[in-house]
């Protein structure tokens, strides 16, 4: 049986360990073509920036990720049951806001 310090304790590892270092590596260098083919991690080459506001014990915790020259603004709450993903966009002054159309 799974005890509430238990679940904290994993629900802590999955917000500030796993998430962060799953977010980090939304955007990645590719090496070129022209160099000798080896093993690359790709946590060396990961390229996007993640700030995570977190409170140690709360469920919850939110990350402001910088990648592709935008930012985004993701909240995730995790819960025995399961986990809930709200996702606010917050565009970076060097994007320009796009318009989402309906299509038919």
């Amino acid at each position: 049986m799974l005890t509430i310090s238990e679940a904290q304790r994993r629900t802590e590892l999955f917000l500030t360990g796993q998430m962060l270092q799953a977010l980090r590596a939304v955007e990645y260098g590719l090496p070129s073509f022209d160099t000798h083919l080896h093993d690359v991690d790709l946590a060396e080459v990961a390229r996007a920036r993640v700030e995570i506001r977190h409170v140690r014990g709360a469920s919850d915790a939110t990350y402001l990720i910088n990648a592709f020259g935008d930012e985004l603004l993701m909240k995730l709450q995790s819960t025995f049951a399961g986990s809930s993903l709200f996702i606010v966009c917050r565009h970076s002054m060097r994007s320009t806001p796009s318009t989402l159309r309906r299509t038919a």
